[in-house]
């Protein structure tokens, strides 16, 4: 009876050391993300005042230019997954990702509300002001997931 079990437990050991590995993989990632982001760009070169006053008064406001712009990028719960073991068994990859964004951006600029007035017999107010320009750029990008399983690939 000892010598069948011993030959029983030899031939368990040598089937379990021809057998190709058997493997179970999981990965699970979970993100969650609350942006908030409030940007505000004001320029100004307005609200300025020219009067000529008396015979040959002359007041003169001459502006440049005003110019605001907003660059706002948010980038979030990206998830990259791989795997490489040339294993057998099961594989699994599971991804949740959540997000909230909340972008308020505001770009101003203003050349305006000026004032210019003449009084007396030749007064004169001239106001010149330049150009005015805003701009917003907004990139959002949330919840990305890249999965490779298996080998032959690159980065």
């Amino acid at each position: 009876m000892k010598k069948l079990l011993l030959v029983a437990v030899f031939v368990f050991a040598f089937a379990l050391a021809i057998t190709p590995a058997f493997a179970f993989t999981v990965v699970k990632s979970s993100n969650w993300t609350e942006v908030n982001n409030n940007v505000n760009a004001v320029s100004n070169t307005g609200k300025n005042a020219a009067f000529g006053v008396g015979h040959i008064g002359v007041g003169v406001v001459k502006t440049g230019d005003a110019t605001s712009v907003n660059e706002v990028t948010t980038v979030a719960n990206s998830n990259k997954t791989k795997i490489d073991c040339g294993c057998n068994g099961f594989t699994i990859v599971k991804n949740w990702n959540g997000a909230e964004v909340n972008n308020n951006v505001n770009a101003v600029s203003n050349t305006g509300k000026n004032l210019a007035g003449g009084a007396g017999f030749v007064g004169v107010g001239v106001v010149k002001t330049g150009d005015a320009g805003s701009g917003n750029t907004v990139v959002t990008m949330v919840n990305s997931n890249v999965t490779k399983i298996g080998g032959g690939f690159s980065d």
